[in-house]
């Protein structure tokens, strides 16, 4: 698509599949875009249950961000202490946001309006935490998106189109008239842009960051249904979970 540099990886992904038993759709978080396309989606497709990025000790909380007296934006916030012997204690602590522009949960309220389940598929934060880098002392989004900023592909389209920043050019190239597109062109699109930005990660970094796992956890809850389900992860992840 314009502004997007060519790359072999990006030429080579498949169009979204609507009639497959799993379907996936990726997403940037806090998308107004792809939170539209996420909700009228699952709508269209009344799919058996959806399964959403988010920690999966979360899952009994969803009730409480579609109950009527909720009041966007919230968070779930989350803690852990790692204790080791003859260490000090290890703190940690991280927040899930939700606004009302939050794809998840354009997710969530799509299967309460057609009463199916949805869940949360993720590794919880203290799996996280042992599986990959995470910052003690202070609290982390478990919605950051660094990978975007570290992508030389991306910058290279920043420079090709003009923009400041691979932020820019997401709302440039997505957020800008996104109901003209039909879902499965939309989501290719946003494939293709976080394709371009997993394309700078080596497998050491995406293991040290606690990728691998992630991944390995979530496409192992996705394996568990035997229905026909959405998957709404940030599009780095789908990247890989579409090939598992």
């Amino acid at each position: 698509m314009d502004g997007l540099p060519e790359s072999p990886q990006v030429a080579g992904l498949a169009a979204l599949d609507l009639d497959a038993r799993v379907v996936y759709l990726p997403i940037r978080h806090h998308s107004p875009a792809c939170a539209w396309h996420v909700d009228r989606l699952i709508r269209h497709l009344r799919p058996d249950a959806v399964l959403i990025e988010g920690p999966r000790d979360a899952t009994p909380l969803i009730p409480l961000l579609i109950h009527p007296e909720t009041r966007m934006p919230v968070a779930i916030f989350t803690t852990y202490i790692a204790r080791a012997r003859g260490a000090q204690p290890a703190h940690y602590a991280a927040y899930y946001p939700f606004c009302d522009f939050s794809p998840e949960l354009a997710a969530i309220r799509a299967a309460a309006a057609l009463e199916i389940p949805a869940k949360f598929i993720d590794l919880t934060y203290p799996e996280q935490v042992a599986h990959g880098e995470r910052p003690e002392g202070r609290v982390a989004s478990l919605l950051e998106e660094r990978y975007f900023t570290h992508s030389r592909f991306l910058a290279a389209a920043c420079q090709r189109a003009g923009a400041r920043d691979p932020d820019d050019l997401w709302d440039h190239l997505y957020e800008d008239g996104y109901q003209e597109l039909d879902a499965a062109a939309f989501f290719r699109n946003v494939l293709a842009y976080c394709a371009l930005a997993r394309e700078d990660y080596t497998d050491d970094m995406l293991r040290a960051e606690g990728n691998v796992a992630r991944e390995a956890g979530m496409a192992a809850e996705i394996a568990r249904e035997t229905g026909r389900v959405v998957v709404v992860t940030g599009g780095f992840h789908t990247v890989a979970l579409r090939d598992t």
